[in-house]
């Protein structure tokens, strides 16, 4: 069934940091410049492209922190018009990453082990995969008051969950894993290509914006529901875990939701419990 395999997500989480940990003790020597990865396992924790993969996410992680550090904020980001050479770059990385993120997604997730492609992925999805600071004042409209102190550990809480959920498949997961979870990833990270594509064409879907918004929420749980049924359940991975990775985005994506209480974001803060709604549904009723 559905909800049972969260525990089993949490054991395979700490079966695979148990594994990294006894390649790098047991390994001493660097492997192959071959990015293509065995279809059924993990490329050796010791090889080029897996060491630069994690000292490239070790970077981007510092970079990220002094971002949150120094309070810097999307809509900052994403409006600034000044000579800062700093701010103008930050600047022209969250865009041109918005517009990237579905496609360089889909092309990592479908040819794994491309270390160009890997690394732009993480790039793309993890600096600016969405609010890099955040105020979460908003939480008084659910009667939950933070002390702005608070604002830098949930911030990395739930931001790190969505940013970062990219970067868990592409160092942990297996390749057959990349390609079962691919839908879901695409489909999630499409939210931010269908926001690019209002903004330019805003003066052709006007009004219906909004309405765009809400039809990308409401397609959500049956895009997990056709997931489950069709994919995930006739795959080799059959009902052993659920993967991590997909977990930490659900967790960021939907807890996030309730910090933007405005009517337009209605259909995000619903996307959450209609999907568990459907995973209710499938604990009861097995679909065998």
């Amino acid at each position: 069934t559905f909800l049972h395999l969260v525990p089993m997500a949490v054991s395979h989480c700490l079966a695979e940091i148990n594994q990294t940990t006894d390649c790098f003790a047991k390994n001493n020597t660097l492997d192959t410049l071959n990015p293509n990865y065995e279809s059924d396992q993990k490329t050796s924790i010791t090889s080029y492209t897996e060491v630069i993969l994690y000292l490239w996410t070790c970077l981007l992680i510092i970079i990220w922190f002094i971002m949150i550090y120094y309070q810097v904020r999307l809509g900052k980001v994403f409006a600034y018009k000044g000579n800062d050479k700093i701010w103008k770059a930050m600047h022209k990385l969250s865009v041109y990453s918005w517009w990237s993120q579905t496609p360089i997604i889909f092309i990592s997730f479908t040819w794994p082990g491309y270390l160009l492609f890997d690394m732009l992925t993480i790039l793309f999805t993890s600096l600016f995969g969405g609010a890099v600071y955040s105020d979460w004042r908003h939480y008084a409209g659910l009667n939950l008051t933070f002390n702005p102190k608070w604002n830098f550990l949930i911030t990395v809480i739930l931001q790190g969950c969505h940013h970062f959920s990219v970067t868990y498949f592409i160092l942990f997961e297996t390749n057959e894993n990349k390609l079962l979870y691919r839908l879901l990833m695409v489909y999630a990270w499409y939210d931010h290509l269908q926001g690019c594509l209002t903004n330019i064409f805003g003066n052709y879907v006007g009004k219906y914006e909004l309405w765009l918004d809400r039809l990308y929420s409401a397609m959500s749980p049956f895009v997990y529901l056709y997931w489950y049924l069709n994919e995930y359940k006739n795959s080799n991975t059959g009902d052993d875990y659920m993967s991590p990775g997909i977990l930490m985005l659900a967790f960021g994506r939907w807890v996030m939701a309730y910090n933007y209480l405005s009517d337009a974001d209605l259909g995000w803060r619903c996307e959450g419990p209609q999907v568990l709604c459907i995973a209710i549904f499938l604990y009861i009723i097995p679909m065998d």
